[in-house]
């Protein structure tokens, strides 16, 4: 590929080639702050906040203010990459779902029937940015604030906005990045993201939720190295086919625009969690790579707690759609044995297996399954499926503080951890620190890491 271009170091205004994957609900703008102080690029996931709220900038600045606080130059006050997520917008689950929910859920936790009851399966926990697209005082109201901040990137996950939304950005002069899972998502990032930036290639063993989008398709489950080899080179096919388009003596203007378009950066993601496997990727032509599972264990991570104390015998990784709604990685708790176990057994007294709507797979555990697809049509979408998980695991988690016996209220599988600890397959390298009870910092971490690097 064609790299007459700045390198993407040069367009960040940063020392290293390393981004801090933007994961929702484990990273702190502390942890995003210190991968941007040792010379990498920090991110703050976005996801949460609903701009269609008079309030959302007010939660905006207040991350960013939090960010901010934990910066050594302030010169690097807008060094971040926003992450929003774009999904198709869900719809509110059928009451089937919700009692299919629920009777899996009870028979998975052993809790009391009350406990399960006391769950509303019909709110959003989660906000995709196409309804800030169709709401113009959102979309106003978000664009006059970035505007003003202009972060060096905005990354989208799940999905590609609309073209319009993609121009105003780049207008803004920040560059725009989406997640794709295979070479069809890339093709189609190109096709309708128009001058894109870059896309995150996440291979299969990264953790936290799959970020493919094209309905119909069925995961191919590529590791992020065959994933990057194939996407190379279907860039490389793409920019000599444009070229020799452009060169024909009937050409078009649109072939020569074509042709003239520089390749999107692209930014590899999953399994990497160490200098050795990161030198492979920028080695073999990579402008970045992408961690998340490797900052983990740090203290400024919210599930530390969890990470640090994890040994090498630790339990493996599935990809689940059994808690949010849609596919995601994490680690292979009592509890997720438990429902991943409960639901196979469901479909076993069911004669056959069921179908998702595309007819393609189970939904459960390591399976293809698309993610704009509700696991089969029976449960909650995600989104709702997230939220009643989160409020059931609130629930549980106040009354053991609240009666520490927590026989009475919450019957005898109380003591079950509901985490959803989501990590990538290669979470047991997860860096620790040596002594009693002690964790390493995100900057420890990323300091071995670009000690290693060439």
């Amino acid at each position: 590929m064609s790299r007459l271009r700045p390198s993407l170091l040069q367009k960040l205004g940063i020392k290293y080639p390393i981004i801090q994957s933007p994961m929702a609900g484990v990273l702190t703008p502390a942890m995003a702050a210190s991968v941007t102080n040792t010379g990498g690029l920090g991110s703050l996931p976005i996801s949460t906040i609903n701009f269609i709220l008079p309030n959302s900038i007010t939660q905006l600045q207040a991350l960013i203010d939090s960010y901010n606080s934990n910066l050594v130059d302030d010169s690097k006050t807008n060094t971040i990459n926003l992450n929003f997520f774009c999904h198709e917008i869900e719809q509110p689950p059928m009451e089937s779902q919700i009692l299919n929910w629920k009777k899996l859920y009870l028979e998975a936790t052993n809790l009391p029937k009350s406990v399960i009851d006391e769950i509303e399966c019909t709110k959003n926990g989660n906000v995709s940015f196409r309804e800030f697209e169709q709401d113009s005082e959102a979309l106003d109201r978000l664009m006059s604030y970035l505007l003003k901040y202009r972060p060096k990137i905005i990354s989208f996950h799940f999905g590609i906005p609309q073209r319009s939304t993609i121009d105003k950005l780049k207008q803004l002069g920040i560059m725009v990045f989406i997640t794709a899972t295979s070479v069809e998502e890339v093709n189609q990032v190109i096709k309708v993201g128009g001058e894109v930036d870059g896309v995150v290639l996440q291979g299969y063993e990264a953790g936290g939720h799959r970020g493919n989008f094209l309905t119909g398709v069925v995961d191919a489950k590529l590791p992020t190295w065959d994933l990057f080899q194939l996407v190379k080179k279907e860039l490389n096919q793409l920019e000599t086919h444009n070229k020799s388009s452009s060169s024909s003596s009937s050409s078009t203007a649109s072939a020569s625009a074509e042709a003239s378009r520089l390749p999107p950066y692209l930014v590899v993601a999953g399994g990497i969690m160490n200098s050795s496997q990161a030198q492979r990727f920028l080695d073999a032509g990579a402008d970045a790579v992408q961690l998340g599972t490797a900052f983990l264990g740090t203290v400024e991570s919210n599930t530390s707690g969890f990470f640090s104390k994890i040994s090498q015998d630790g339990p493996s990784t599935v990809m689940t759609a059994l808690i949010s709604g849609k596919p995601a990685r994490a680690v292979v708790t009592d509890f997720i044995a438990r429902i991943e176990e409960e639901r196979k057994l469901e479909k076993a007294t069911k004669s056959g297996a069921i179908k998702n709507k595309d007819g393609n797979g189970d939904g459960d555990g390591d399976v293809n399954v698309n993610v704009n697809i509700d696991v089969n049509g029976e449960l909650p979408p995600y989104g709702y499926a997230y939220a009643a998980y989160k409020q059931l695991k609130d629930i549980v988690g106040k009354k053991q503080q609240q009666n520490p016996k927590q026989k009475e209220t919450c019957g005898n599988e109380a003591s079950l951890d509901l985490g959803f600890y989501l990590a990538g397959l290669g979470y047991k390298q997860i860096e620790k620190a040596v002594g009693n009870g002690e964790k390493l910092t995100t900057q420890q971490v990323i300091d071995k890491l670009i000690s290693e690097l060439k």
